[in-house]
């Protein structure tokens, strides 16, 4: 894989969360590959331009919220989902995709972008963002959509939402999910209800 290929968080970030469960760490490996080399240059401008990292409290609570969809239910039996590249992430604003499939028509999809940011204006400009898009008629969308088993992928419009929870609550919420998939209770009402309280 060179560098062009890769979709997740740099070697760097992923070196801070090598403690992460390993079966979470699966749901890293669902990120898109960036196969542009534009879109490439493009995340490594934003990213010097802005000096910042995802950290290992934002990686985690991706991991946890992907579990939750994928592994429990949480937005019922026919979501399927997977973790966005950086091009999505950065350029896009969207850290999660979830595909709600359906028999008799076309899937319906959902963007999120999950924050543990306590900052006023950071989460005012997230929805800030959402809102604008929707004004002007639009929807947000990601443009490496990938998901197994499906055969639609590339530029796909849906819309965002915002959800989040600050560094403390995530480390709460990672405890827990990790706590549940070593004990294999592969039906744990108790991590929904502990997303459910400690989100915002």
């Amino acid at each position: 894989m060179n560098k062009y290929e890769s979709g997740g968080p740099s070697v760097a970030v992923l070196e801070k969360n090598m403690s992460a469960n390993k079966e979470l760490r699966f749901w890293d490996e669902t990120r898109p590959r960036i196969t542009s080399r534009e879109d490439m240059k493009e995340v490594i401008r934003m990213k010097e331009k802005f000096n910042k990292e995802k950290t290992r409290s934002a990686i985690n609570l991706e991991l946890c919220l992907a579990e939750a969809i994928g592994s429990y239910d949480w937005f019922g039996p026919d979501a399927e989902v997977f973790l966005t590249n950086e091009y999505d992430d950065i350029i896009n604003g969207i850290d999660i995709v979830v595909t709600f499939n359906r028999e008799d028509s076309p899937s319906l999809k959902l963007g999120i972008d999950a924050t543990t940011s306590q900052k006023l204006g950071e989460i005012t400009k997230k929805l800030d963002r959402t809102a604008n898009t929707l004004k002007e008629g639009n929807r947000s969308g990601v443009k490496y959509y990938e998901l197994e088993g499906h055969e639609e992928e590339g530029e796909v419009s849906m819309p965002r939402v915002v959800t989040g929870t600050n560094a403390e609550s995530t480390e709460i919420l990672y405890q827990h999910t990790c706590e549940v998939i070593k004990d294999k209770k592969k039906k744990d009402l108790n991590l929904l209800k502990i997303i459910f309280k400690e989100l915002y």
